[in-house]
């Protein structure tokens, strides 16, 4: 889950922003394993805002 998520966090520009549609689709559907990653193993506490069109840095909630 960690690699998933550093990759997507690193690719968010060149694979979302500024991808063609083909690429954000891959993106969007990279970041829906991440988040069924996270539920399964029982971390879905972490997700805040998911948008699956967003880095994961920005809806992953950090624990106080």
């Amino acid at each position: 889950m960690s690699w998933i998520y550093l990759k997507q966090c690193a690719l968010f520009e060149s694979q979302y922003k500024n991808g063609d549609e083909t690429n954000r689709s891959a993106y969007r559907n990279e970041n829906k394993r991440l988040y069924e990653l996270l539920v399964k193993f029982d971390q879905d506490y972490m997700v805040a805002g998911y948008s699956s069109s967003q880095s994961p840095d920005l809806w992953i909630q950090w624990m106080e």
